[in-house]
């Protein structure tokens, strides 16, 4: 997790993709109510595979965000498109969102890389 990105906001903000990619990971089932390292684990997330070999993570989601979402593994998702909201999950002290980029090492993400987010997202747009 050396290169990441938290974003403070409520419970319920809309996350988008930030660029088209395959749903490769989805976990939605723990509470939003935050917690310490032991609750790591416990985190919601959306995983996307993006072109050579990078992928992104969104993590922190809040609980059954895939009911209003519709999003499955091995969807693809165009850049822009809706695939979680914002909340309180896992190792975390207050409601975030939690950005990465990776480079995809045999189906597993790999070390995070540098990335920034670009100055031209709407307003109602995390990322």
């Amino acid at each position: 997790m050396e290169y990441a990105y938290d974003f403070g906001t409520p419970i319920g903000t809309p996350v988008y993709a930030m660029q088209s990619g395959r749903v490769i990971g989805i976990q939605e089932q723990y509470a939003d109510v935050g917690g310490t390292r032991i609750q790591a684990q416990k985190a919601n997330f959306v995983w996307l595979e993006h072109t050579h070999g990078i992928g992104s993570a969104y993590t922190h989601l809040q609980r059954n965000f895939g009911k209003k979402t519709s999003i499955r593994p091995n969807d693809w998702v165009e850049a822009g498109q809706l695939i979680g909201y914002s909340g309180n999950s896992g190792w975390s002290s207050a409601p975030h969102l939690h950005v990465e980029v990776h480079r995809i090492t045999a189906q597993s993400f790999g070390q995070t890389l540098p990335f920034s987010i670009s100055s031209d997202c709407g307003s109602e747009k995390l990322t």
